[in-house]
């Protein structure tokens, strides 16, 4: 990758390739893409949290998980 660094009025400027200057401008979207799945997510998640009802413990789906509690075995939310 061929870069020139420049000083213009005080402040530093660099000049790329424009098939590199594509090539970071793809990559950037990628991050931004990412970021805005995480976000939903995170929005997603915050949502649910609001919900009415009894929630399930982390203790309970692990259990249900490994086979130890049969899922409709008890109560939910205990």
């Amino acid at each position: 990758m061929v870069i020139q660094k420049i000083r213009l009025a005080g402040k530093r400027f660099v000049i790329v390739e424009e098939k590199e200057y594509e090539h970071l401008m793809q990559e950037l979207k990628k991050i931004r893409t990412m970021s805005a799945q995480d976000w939903g997510d995170v929005a997603e998640s915050k949502r649910r949290v609001t919900e009415p009802g009894e929630s399930i413990s982390w203790q309970r789906i692990k259990a249900e998980r490994t086979g130890k509690i049969s899922p409709s075995n008890g109560k939910r939310g205990r």
